[in-house]
């Protein structure tokens, strides 16, 4: 696997991500007229040639940044370790004090990675939070 920097277009190569980006999408298209280089760092990991995923983090404020990733379903498994390291290094090397991130309430493996990433629960369960109705729990890392 390797890294390799972000680029709106590798979203559309991206294939197998099930409801991520019907989540993910609406959310940061609210950020009218703004690429998505443009809201914060991030990356992209490939193998073999063809994008595997995608993160990075929208700045709020010098001090506070919201994760968002979307990742290939088939990938993530195959390759959880290496995609796991990336996001780990990237999230150390970031200068925020807090970093939040959101995971669907009844997701109990997203539930687990977060506390793996070094996130800790803020919010149990936040209803109707997403663009689809689901609900999330929401976690925070602190620097």
């Amino acid at each position: 696997m390797k890294i390799i920097p972000f680029s709106s277009d590798h979203l559309d190569e991206l294939a197998d991500f099930g409801n991520q980006e019907g989540q993910l999408r609406p959310m940061l298209g609210q950020i009218k007229g703004v690429k998505y280089e443009d809201i914060g760092p991030a990356f992209s990991a490939c193998h073999e040639g063809r994008i595997i995923g995608c993160a990075g983090l929208v700045e709020a404020t010098q001090y506070r940044a919201y994760t968002w990733a979307l990742i290939s379903r088939q990938d993530f498994a195959q390759r959880f370790v290496g995609i796991h390291r990336a996001i780990k290094r990237f999230l150390d090397e970031q200068t925020y004090k807090r970093i939040d991130a959101q995971v669907v309430y009844d997701d109990p493996a997203g539930h687990r990675w977060m506390r793996l990433l070094g996130f800790h629960r803020e919010v149990f369960c936040r209803p109707w939070f997403m663009p689809d109705g689901s609900a999330v729990s929401e976690y925070v890392r602190f620097r």
